[in-house]
């Protein structure tokens, strides 16, 4: 191999390594707690971001944050931004894990929507016939336009039934009340 071509394969190799860590997607681990007929969500959980530059961190400002801290110390006050309370999260050369615990009243589910009204739902909503929560409604807490790897535990009514996009790994109903966790 000529020095041209081992010195374009090693940049080659660098711009894959970097691509491969600037693709790196932030982790989310939630359990969310549904009160349908009192249109009432409350979760808590991480985000753990990879290493990287500063970024934002959004969630739909129809929630109270109970809390939001950055490897252990409060965050300071969110600034509104498009609906959204927006926390700019410094930049680090490790992951920096976010521990978050939110909760707010769902907008009512409107039962005569078509399916394909509901498709285009902005909001977040909840009622005694179901609820719906669009990874695009806001209503968790994530960086804006990144990947992400999840595991989501619900609980709800027994009357209901939690579906996430993904891998099952567990389901149950016992005292009532409805759990299952995806991945």
């Amino acid at each position: 191999m000529t020095l041209a071509a081992r010195a374009l394969a090693g940049l080659l190799l660098a711009l894959v390594a970097g691509l491969a860590s600037a693709a790196a997607p932030q982790a989310l681990d939630f359990e969310v707690h549904l009160d349908p007929a009192a249109r009432v969500l409350a979760a808590r959980g991480t985000v753990t971001l990879p290493p990287g530059p500063a970024t934002d961190l959004m969630l739909r400002r129809d929630f109270e944050v109970e809390r939001i801290a950055l490897d252990g110390r409060e965050l300071p006050d969110a600034r509104p931004r498009e609906g959204a309370y927006v926390w700019r999260v410094p930049a680090s050369k490790s992951p920096r894990r976010i521990a978050v615990a939110w909760r707010g009243l769902l907008a009512p589910l409107d039962a005569s929507l078509s399916h394909r009204q509901t498709l285009s739902a902005a909001r977040p909503v909840a009622g005694t016939e179901g609820t719906q929560l669009f990874a695009s409604s806001g209503w968790y807490p994530s960086q804006p336009g990144m990947l992400a790897t999840y595991r989501v535990g619900m609980e709800m009514p027994e009357s209901q039934r939690g579906l996430v996009a993904g891998r099952l790994v567990e389901e149950r109903v016992a005292d009532g009340r409805y759990r299952a966790v995806f991945e």
